[in-house]
């Protein structure tokens, strides 16, 4: 679904992690980095770009993450495109909490980047629009383009594989028992058995 042009505040987080479509063209001239963060071993910082929509307003698009080695724009020229564009990205909110006067954020922080970028306080985060995408991630790596997030949210269920180990270790448990008590018995057993037996008759 295409993002409304007005955006309400109050109305907002009915658009949380629904995937929309975002027109318009990115301001370079702000962008923000937030980090350091770590992928694939390799350390880095998360590309938080302004984005003028088509009426004229602004909001913030996480872009995707960059290598320490692209942190100066003239390095990565190819990520600098300004043309129209459209974006297919999730609405998510962070905790806020970041110092804009150094212009490295170490969380994003809606309501101070827009403050520092000019935009309204909503942050749209970049994801892959098909599988052909994720297929070149490297190349987008090694030429200093934001990698996006994947287009599905993984939510993993904890909870679920906790009970399926407890069940294991309990059935498992339930059958050695049953094994050690019903177990056939030994010449030796027979021959303790009739021992006691044989104590107790004298």
């Amino acid at each position: 679904m295409a993002l409304p042009l007005k955006l309400v505040e109050s109305e907002i987080e009915e658009q949380k992690y629904r995937k929309v479509y975002i027109q318009g063209r990115f301001d370079h001239e702000k962008e923000m980095k937030v980090g350091p963060i770590s992928r694939d071993g390799n350390s880095g910082y998360l590309l938080v770009t302004p984005f003028i929509r088509e009426d004229g307003s602004r909001i913030l698009v996480q872009r995707g993450w960059i290598s320490y080695n692209f942190i100066d724009k003239r390095k990565r020229p190819e990520s600098l495109d300004t043309s129209e564009t459209t974006l297919l990205a999730l609405y998510n909110m962070f905790t806020p909490e970041a110092k804009p006067e150094e212009n490295l954020w170490f969380i994003v922080d809606p309501k101070k980047m827009g403050e520092y970028a000019g935009t309204q306080p909503f942050v749209f985060e970049e994801i892959y629009k098909n599988s052909d995408e994720m297929l070149n991630e490297k190349s987008l790596m090694r030429n200093g383009i934001p990698v996006p997030s994947p287009s599905s949210i993984d939510i993993p269920n904890d909870h679920l594989q906790y009970m399926l180990t407890w069940f294991s270790l309990c059935a498992a448990t339930s059958v050695m028992f049953y094994l050690s008590v019903k177990r056939p018995r030994t010449a030796t057993d027979t021959i303790s058995a009739l021992r006691r037996k044989a104590g107790n008759s004298l």
